[in-house]
This record gives structure tokens, C-alpha cells and sequence, in this order.
């Protein structure tokens, strides 16, 4: 089960930045494969009272790119998370004990936001300490050689990020 409290971020031997553990959590997901991982979003039941939600990821598929938009370095991950509840702050209606395990619509549409959210302030915070992470600079020369000699010192300045987040019920 992944737990992390935070993650503390170093570059040349000084930390730079920490990552909470709902960040430290979604960046693992562009990576590994962080399985049985909990995370817990707010939620509107049926009767429209606030409601806690705790979501297990029981699988990932995922996948981190760099392109090039003209002359625009673009940071692309993609995550596809297979999740279902784990717990509820609530009580349930002897109808809805059936279905516990499903997500609707609705909460799949926050856990994407939640996840693309999270990365978003992860990009964020390495963008501001100038911490490679997302290892930009690696893919810019494995796969944009030809960019290298040009962008190799400004390529965290000038890289642009899109997060495609798709969640689905695990079935």
C-alpha cells in the first residue's frame, strides 16, 4: 500500500521543495505502477450532503512524453487509474450497499481532477525550485537531440505541461 506523508525534493545536495503526500501519490502514478494507493476526495451523496470519499487505485497505465509544439517544449503525461471505493464517511442505504464498490460519474470526474490537480502543483513547485523530476532534460536528449545543444539550460523555463487523466471503475 502506497503511504507517503510528504516527499522532500533535492537538487545539488539542497532540498529544494516537499511534495505532500497527495502530490508525492500522483506523481508516483506518471511512474510506477502505485497500486492499492488510497486518496480521499470530497463528495456530494444523493441527498446532496458533503460526503468524504476514499478511492483505491487498482490499476494504472501511464505514460510521460516530451514534444515540441513549434518551438515550445510540451511536457504530455498520461495516467489511466482503474479505481473503486474503499470507504465512505456516510451511511448507506441498504439499495446503495450493492453498488459500494462503483463510482459514478461524478466522483470518477473529481478523482481525475483531484490526480490532474496534484500534478499540476508538482509541476509547479519543481518548475519554481528548478528540479527536474519529471527527468525533462533526459527526454529532450533521448528524444529531441537535434534541440539538445539549444534548450539543454532553459528547457525547465520554457516547458509547458498537459495532464490526460482518464478514470474508470475496476471491474
Amino acid at each position: 500500500i502506497y503511504d507517503a506523508s510528504s516527499a522532500i525534493l533535492f537538487n545539488k545536495g539542497y532540498k529544494t521543495v516537499t511534495l505532500e503526500g497527495d502530490q508525492a501519490l500522483c506523481y508516483s502514478m506518471l511512474y510506477k505502477d502505485a497500486t492499492e494507493a488510497v486518496f480521499t476526495i470530497p463528495s456530494v451523496d444523493d441527498d446532496g450532503k458533503q460526503t468524504d470519499i476514499s478511492i483505491s487505485v487498482h490499476k494504472l497505465k501511464n505514460k510521460l512524453t516530451l514534444d515540441y509544439n513549434g518551438d515550445t517544449p510540451v511536457l504530455k503525461g498520461e495516467v489511466k487509474a482503474w479505481l473503486k471505493i474503499s470507504d465512505v464517511e456516510a451511511s448507506e442505504s441498504i439499495g446503495a450497499l450493492s453498488t459500494l464498490g462503483n463510482l459514478n460519474g461524478k466522483v470518477l470526474y473529481d478523482s481525475e481532477q483531484f490526480i490532474k490537480n496534484n500534478l499540476l502543483a508538482v509541476f509547479d513547485k519543481t518548475k519554481q525550485a528548478n528540479s527536474d523530476i519529471f527527468e525533462i532534460k533526459s527526454m529532450l536528449y533521448k528524444f529531441h537531440n537535434k534541440f539538445y545543444d539549444r534548450d539543454k539550460l532553459s528547457i525547465l523555463d520554457k516547458v509547458t505541461v498537459e495532464f490526460d487523466i482518464k478514470c474508470v471503475n475496476f471491474i
